[in-house]
């Protein structure tokens, strides 16, 4: 059988142009939606739209498995005709039937076409393996307090994590002496469904006899009367009439995550059971976090439920919600001075990706907008990795006239919207872009000049605010503009008009963080023995780390030498290099 899965980071595609289609809601077609057995008949199912505007004739789905070894029959090559501009799009399905399959992974590719022309494409990745039989297997187990205050229930979970259904299932409980069961020890609970799992109650009470410090009861499942699983299921320590509460952990659950979880977020809810003889206040509560005590009424989060009692035990519902520091974090609840068990919880934050759109349009009386482009998106094209801030850095840069045309630069601005709906980039990301032209205002709008600009049409030019910053604004993550527009190109208004224009939209898109060449009564500049503009070269300056002194000391931009240069320490080292030059 084989199950779809999404791609963690599906490549990405060049540039699309106004006859562009999306493949999207990609879904498995089987028995149950998610595998497919051996000889059985599938489909993959997705959605065509034709985002144009007009129709498209000839379109042709070509599906190729690049594996290599495949053990999937499918249609390689699949007809569609014409595909108008319906909002609902157009549902294609491509059969595929499993052969002799085998465990491994199939990466599939679908490509659009219309006649002789590309449109788009997108990969899908294919897991197959042989189907397994009825394995049972243990999934967790609790011990909580029954509705009866004396009564304390052990719930099993078990599951069958074949492929097959199990045969019929015994399920024994075997007590320490001392307890007293209360309801049957030995359950027939018939087949467990595949992949499905089975909750399962054993009810017991203490006597005087018992004497252990814990309640340690022997599990045994049997399918077919052939034993499969035995174990012992490990009570709390100490217990009621023990002389303290007696608390047991319910998220994270000890016993079915163990007493170590992992969170990407520096706040983490707790929540647990409590039982005590005598009734209990908040302030008998106290958080233990990495050793050391605080009182719970400085958490805002804590919530101690109203006791429940029936025949002479107090049952509480604690929740708090505790802040975490970077890595491992050991947590305990003191009540009454006795602390719980120890749970751990690592805060591993998760890990953003970066996009870098460097653009530098050609222009007669600008030497080096493309090398500043190409030079940006050079500092972070080997930036990614496991050992560096970044795990992922994708690069794209425009730089040839023929790219950074009008056309060309607002498409590579959609591209990152693209992206952004296709999953691609995700809400913890970040993306950054770079533009390096003129920048003009033209009635009252802020301008960037594209390769090719004429006069005679101003208005036909890159729109600040419409093509840059209002399609950035739909990328809900983090936004950084590093715009190096060089004003010599003529302003009506003059510079002031023009910086002015810059920080008005900036403070107007909150989302997004914009660092500037220029300052109200200054404007940008290049120079021949750099070879870049001034802007660009106090980017490179500080990215490269290099140090330099006047009267007023000495500056560089890493200033704590933890190697990483943040926005704060950027915009400090450029402002200071600039007043050097």
């Amino acid at each position: 059988m084989f199950a779809l899965e999404d791609q963690d980071n599906p490549p990405i595609v060049g540039v699309r142009d106004q006859n562009a289609v999306e493949i999207a809601e990609i879904k498995l077609n089987s028995q149950d939606n998610k595998t497919i057995q051996r000889n059985e008949n599938a489909y993959l199912s997705f959605r065509l739209n034709n985002k144009s505007g007009a129709e498209l004739g000839d379109i042709k789905v070509e599906v190729e498995d690049r594996t290599g070894t495949s053990r999937l029959e499918y249609w390689a090559v699949n007809y569609l005709g014409q595909v108008g501009s319906e909002r609902s799009g157009k549902i294609v399905r491509i059969p595929v039937r499993s052969k002799d399959i085998t465990n491994g992974e199939h990466n599939f590719n679908l490509k659009i076409t219309s006649g002789d022309k590309y449109l788009t494409e997108t990969d899908v990745k294919l897991v197959t393996r042989v189907p397994l039989p009825a394995s049972l297997q243990l999934a967790g187990y609790n011990y909580f307090n029954s509705t009866r205050s004396d009564e304390v229930t052990l719930r099993v979970t078990l599951e069958n994590a074949g492929d097959a259904n199990s045969g019929p299932t015994e399920v024994v409980f075997t007590p320490p002496v001392g307890i007293r069961p209360s309801s049957t020890a030995s359950t027939n609970i018939g087949p467990i469904a595949a992949r499905s799992k089975r909750e399962i109650d054993f009810l017991f009470t203490k006597t005087p006899q018992f004497t252990g410090a814990a309640v340690n009861v022997v599990l045994v499942v049997k399918e077919g009367g052939t034993e499969k699983i035995r174990k012992t299921l490990e009570g709390r320590k100490g217990g009621i009439g023990s002389g303290g509460a007696v608390s047991i952990w319910t998220d994270p659950d000890p016993n079915e995550v163990g007493n170590r979880v992992k969170t990407n977020s520096n706040q983490k809810e707790i929540k647990m059971n409590v039982l005590s003889e005598k009734g209990l206040e908040p302030k008998s509560f106290k958080l233990r976090v990495n050793g050391v005590e605080m009182e719970g009424s400085k958490f805002n989060e804590q919530e101690l439920s109203a006791p429940k009692r029936d025949t002479g035990l107090f049952s509480y519902t604690y929740r708090n919600k505790i802040p975490l520091i970077l890595g491992v974090n050991r947590v305990e609840v003191v009540i009454d001075g006795k602390p719980s068990e120890s749970i751990f919880i690592e805060y591993a934050p998760q890990r953003s990706n970066l996009f870098i759109l460097a653009i530098g349009p050609a222009h007669s009386d600008l030497l080096y907008t493309a090398k500043d482009a190409k030079d940006f998106a050079e500092v972070f094209r080997n930036q990614g990795g496991m050992d560096k801030l970044y795990p992922n850095v994708h690069v794209q840069e425009i730089t040839t006239p023929e790219t950074t045309n009008l056309t060309g630069i607002k498409a590579a601005m959609y591209d990152l919207n693209y992206m952004w709906k296709d999953g691609i980039i995700t809400p913890n990301d970040v993306v950054v872009v770079f533009l390096s032209s003129h920048g003009k205002m033209v009635e009252n709008r802020f301008k960037i000049l594209q390769s090719g600009y004429n006069p005679k049409y101003e208005n036909l030019s890159v729109d600040y605010k419409t093509d840059v910053l209002e399609v950035l604004d739909r990328l809900k993550c983090k936004k950084l503009i590093f715009l190096d527009a060089c004003h010599s190109g003529g302003a009506k208004d003059g510079f002031d008009g023009l910086s002015k224009a810059v920080i008005d939209l900036a403070n107007t898109h909150s989302g997004v963080s914009t660092l500037s060449s220029c300052k109200a009564d200054e404007k940008s500049y290049e120079a021949q023995n750099w070879q870049n503009g001034a802007f660009t070269e106090a980017i490179l300056e500080a990215f490269s780390n290099n140090s330099f002194s006047d009267a007023r000391g000495s500056f560089q931009a890493d200033v704590n030498n933890d190697r990483i240069i943040n926005l704060g320490e950027l915009t400090i080292f450029c402002n200071a290099e600039y007043l050097n030059w």
